[in-house]
């Protein structure tokens, strides 16, 4: 079925220019984000904890992973990329494959070498470690060329080495004997096949280092290795750790032990602990500010565990996804990538397991003077200079049963109010104060949604207690694509999702902003604002929009194109997220991004532009059964359309520079069938006909369609042709594609 949509671009503004700070990022503590993804570590579970807190089904499916990555590298096989491939798995702390099976008794990513029981758990320097037994004799292979699994006990591990890049790796151990001393071995050696055939050189030491360990006090040894031209991009290699005790001065025939605290392998060129790759496609991105540290996460972090020396650090439970917390990534080190990418750093406080004195302290080590508790211990860790940060949020979901520390509608205003408070006494410059807002305040009192407070008073309890400390309303746009929508035709489903965008448009954005301008607050101060922390369709269904798919692209060039109509009362908006979700992923050694991120960079372009009013008439559709977040709609447009307008820059002397550009950009709300749509295009007051006019369109070959590391882009924008109807040009607009059109007018 096809449609014909007419649409009148005016140069009517309706809003003023589109900020940067649209185009904002999310960063978690979860799936792959910090090991795995932004950090260059390239082990699994570098701190050695014996239990990873991931669940057996959570295991097997990093397992598999391994699985569907290694037959892509070796064989070329990438059906099960296409099929199975998990980009985001939902835990903490390790990456997106585990390239070790599970052994019992041993730290989860880690293997065995040596005989039964040479190696086991232990308590370590900082939580725990493992124990490495010592073999009278093992140093007589310290020299051989070949290293073999069964020859001297310690650790191995198959990492992936950026060979397309960097060959050398940084290695660095923190181990101690109880008693005497040892020669401890890295050694890299060659896992499979070499370039010449199955079984060439299968266990060949590619290099190794040594350093004598003794029972003095904990010590870190620094060893640089380098693996050989030959090898390929994507093939694992083997990182043993091995122990060579010498005989004790009790009994000549047993060895000294060695106890393991953690083990580290980074590529060398990595840039202050951070995969080179993934800090360029961030900075290609030029992306505004980052939020961090969650999301769910924030509700159980406490920040003081990611400041000092990284050794020193304590391995927490990831309690809002499972698994790990090695805290590599800490406030130094995400204000270092803020600096590295050029973005403004947004720090979300724990107001649910945390207080606000914690939080205070937090603003204080931040943004506070030398002279200051809190300065004084930023400056002692090689920190003299406050931060500076200005964007704090209070909490993050506190409506969700999910969520640590959940609460309800009243004591969430009474928290703010302390929170914030406390956060701007603890800061000599000013801040930029958020709250946590509930989308599900909107939904009705009637909607079976136990596990969230919607009472309708969410919204309405900040404006009462407090009025006068809020800048900004923080919403999470995440309706869910599965169990609200169960029963439902597929195109009955899409709709739903799709609507939810002009639901927002219509009614939730106007009455929130409506309700706070109606508040008594102090007229000195400025109106309160919204902004969408996180955005993007989730849930289990992976053919429907998803804020990992290209449905979700979609869906995210409308969302953003809506949220350049309300201006200003946006403050920032930010997909879910940066490393997860709709994000920048690394599986299998390779970097790639999401169709979702790949929207958001390109509607950065129109920062500057002015948004202006259009007119659309054309087929429509109602939305009866809507998302979890949604309400009933009707009379949805097909089309979404988008509209902005950069005008020459001012004159200087007598003459005018640059060129007047109007950008619009279409967007299918439909899942089958196409639109023709007829643009009708502005005629300002002496100005002829455009002098150029460039088409390009994006369209997946299904909603499902993901990047994958062996498909990184399977959606890329391709220029069409302009078609002209007399005075109008005219696009065709399949289902699930968009349109951008650009036309430039002489200044």
């Amino acid at each position: 079925m096809t449609g014909v949509t007419r649409v009148t671009l005016t140069d009517h503004p309706v809003a003023e220019p589109v900020s940067e700070r649209l185009f904002a990022q999310f960063f978690e503590h979860m799936a792959a984000a910090t090991e795995g993804g932004l950090g260059a570590e390239l082990l699994a579970n570098p701190t050695l904890v014996r239990d990873p807190g991931l669940t057996a089904g959570q295991i097997e499916l990093l397992v598999d992973n391994e699985r569907v990555a290694e037959a892509w590298v070796t064989a070329g096989d990438d059906s099960g990329m296409r099929e199975r491939w998990a980009s985001a798995p939902l835990h903490g702390g390790l990456p997106a494959t585990l390239v070790e099976e599970p052994v019992p008794g041993l730290p989860l990513g880690w293997a065995p070498l040596g005989w039964a029981r040479a190696v086991r758990p232990c308590v370590g320097r900082l939580g725990d470690g493992v124990l490495i037994e010592g073999m009278v004799g093992s140093a007589e292979t310290l020299h051989r060329t070949v290293a073999m699994l069964d020859e001297a006990p310690g650790l191995r591990q198959g990492i992936r080495v950026p060979t397309g890049r960097c060959r050398a790796l940084v290695v660095d151990v923190v181990a101690r004997t109880t008693v005497g001393r040892g020669t401890l071995e890295i050694v890299v050696r060659r896992r499979g096949p070499g370039p010449h055939g199955p079984g060439h050189r299968v266990g060949e030491v590619l290099d190794r280092s040594t350093a004598i360990v003794d029972d003095g006090p904990w010590a870190a040894t620094r060893h640089r290795l380098e693996v050989p031209t030959d090898l390929a991009p994507g093939q694992l290699v083997d990182l043993f750790v091995r122990w060579h005790g010498t005989p004790t001065d009790a009994d000549p025939s047993r060895a000294t032990c060695v106890v393991v605290d953690r083990v580290s392998a980074m590529p060398a060129d990595h840039v202050d602990g951070f995969d080179p790759d993934v800090l360029a496609i961030a900075r290609a991105a030029r992306i505004s500010e980052v939020r961090w540290p969650g999301g769910n996460f924030a509700s159980h972090y406490h920040w003081r565990d990611g400041i000092g020396p990284a050794e020193l650090r304590p391995t927490r439970p990831n309690h809002a996804w499972g698994g790990l917390e090695q805290n590599a990534i800490g406030t130094e080190e995400f204000l270092t990538f803020c600096r590295l990418i050029g973005a403004q750093p947004h720090l979300t406080v724990n107001s649910g397991t945390g207080d606000a004195q914690e939080a205070a302290a937090w603003v204080e080590y931040c943004n506070g003077p030398v002279d200051t508790p809190m300065g004084a211990l930023r400056a002692a860790g090689g920190h003299p200079e406050p931060h500076d940060v200005r964007v704090w949020e209070v909490g993050n979901e506190n409506f969700g049963a999910w969520q640590g520390g959940f609460v309800g509608s009243e004591e969430n205003a009474r928290r703010f109010a302390e929170f914030a408070t406390a956060l701007r006494a603890a800061s000599p410059v000013p801040l930029e104060v958020q709250a946590c807002g509930n989308l599900f305040d909107d939904v009705g009192v009637d909607r079976p949604l136990d596990a969230v407070a919607h009472d309708g008073r969410w919204h309405g309890e900040l404006l009462r207690q407090a009025l006068d400390d809020l800048d900004v309303v923080s919403l999470h746009a995440l309706p869910v694509n599965d169990r609200y929508l169960d029963g439902l035709g597929e195109e009955e489903v899409h709709r739903a999702l799709m609507g939810y965008v002009v639901t927002l448009e219509r009614t939730v954005l106007p009455q929130l902003l409506a309700a706070c301008d109606a508040a008594d607050r102090d007229p000195a101060l400025p109106p309160v604002r919204v902004s969408m922390t996180e955005w993007g369709p989730v849930g289990a269904r992976r053919d429907r929009v998803r804020c990992e798919n290209a449905g979700g692209g979609l869906w995210g060039l409308d969302l953003l194109g809506m949220l350049t109509r309300f201006g200003a009362r946006i403050a920032m908006a930010s997909p879910n997220g940066l490393l997860h979700g709709g994000s920048i992923k690394k599986g299998a050694g390779v970097a790639y991004t999401d169709p979702v991120f790949d929207s958001v960079v390109r509607m950065r372009e129109l920062v500057g532009q002015v948004p202006v009013a259009v007119r659309t008439e054309g087929p429509t559709f109602d939305v009866g059964h809507p998302t979890d977040l949604g309400l009933p709609e009707v009379e949805v447009p097909t089309v979404g359309v988008t509209a902005t307008l950069s005008t020459p820059s001012p004159p200087t002397g007598s003459a005018r520079t640059g060129q007047r550009r109007l950008t619009c950009i279409l967007v299918s709300r439909r899942l089958v069938g196409s639109d023709v749509v007829h643009l009708a295009l502005p005629r300002p007051a002496g100005v002829g006909e455009p002098a150029s006019v460039s088409l390009s369109r994006w369209r997946p070959s299904s909603v499902g369609v993901v990047a994958t590391p062996a498909d990184p882009r399977p959606v890329r924008w391709l220029a069409g042709e302009p078609q002209w109807d007399g005075d109008e040009l005219v696009v065709a607009l399949p289902a699930l594609a968009a349109a951008w059109i650009e036309l430039t007018w002489p200044g």
